[in-house]
């Protein structure tokens, strides 16, 4: 299969590659509108408000002939990226929680959460080192200076919501009464987080999906 994703370090490019996965691990990694909806916390029956969801899925246009809730909420965004344990270096389903991983194969260490930003989970001896590093780069006009998620920057000073994918440290500013934010964040984690499948693309639009 073909997949396309957005570079994360380069929003305005784009990387694709030939994929070989076999037909299990593909259905473990295959991510639906649904797992958007659970995954960025936006309640699936808001995703008609946002141009991301209706630019990029037929099912919402107001064009196409009557699409049901449960097909809409099964349509295919693409293939989601794995975790890195920054412990082991182990790769986690997206889908699947960090903090299960570290207490079930890293019980007898002692590891700490990252609170700066990315939320990725580290031995004592390498957090400090981390810490001094992390933050979330506030993307307000006049500011362009990394937060720790803990001081509350984005919650008072300048309204963003953070990525809550392990090892990311964007942020987006909650404009337009906050949908402009959350429009980009959701288009954020399709493009930069997810791989899309261009066949399961070009046959989702044929179905008007």
């Amino acid at each position: 299969m073909i997949l396309e994703k957005t570079d994360i370090k380069s929003s305005s490019r784009k990387i694709k590659a030939a994929s070989c996965l076999p037909c299990t691990e593909g259905n473990e990694l295959k991510f639906t509108l649904m797992n958007l909806s659970i995954v960025s916390d936006v309640p699936f029956e808001n995703f008609k408000n946002y141009e991301c969801i209706g630019n990029f899925f037929w099912a919402f246009s107001e064009l196409k002939s009557p699409v049901s809730e449960s097909e809409k909420k099964e349509i295919e965004v693409g293939l989601i990226d794995r975790y890195k344990c920054m412990i082991c270096e182990q790769l986690i389903g997206a889908t699947e929680k960090m903090a299960d991983h570290v207490n079930q194969q890293h019980s007898e260490e002692e590891t700490f959460e990252c609170t700066s930003g990315c939320g990725s989970y580290f031995r004592q001896r390498d957090m400090e080192s981390h810490k001094a590093e992390c933050g979330i780069l506030c993307p307000a006009k006049y500011c362009k200076k990394k937060f720790a998620v803990n001081t509350g920057h984005f919650l008072h000073v300048h309204p963003c919501v953070t990525c809550t994918f392990h090892g990311c440290t964007t942020a987006f500013e909650l404009t337009k009464g906050g949908q402009g934010g959350i429009n980009d964040y959701l288009m954020h984690i399709m493009t930069a987080h997810c791989a899309i499948n261009c066949n399961t693309r070009e046959a989702s639009e044929s179905n008007g999906y």
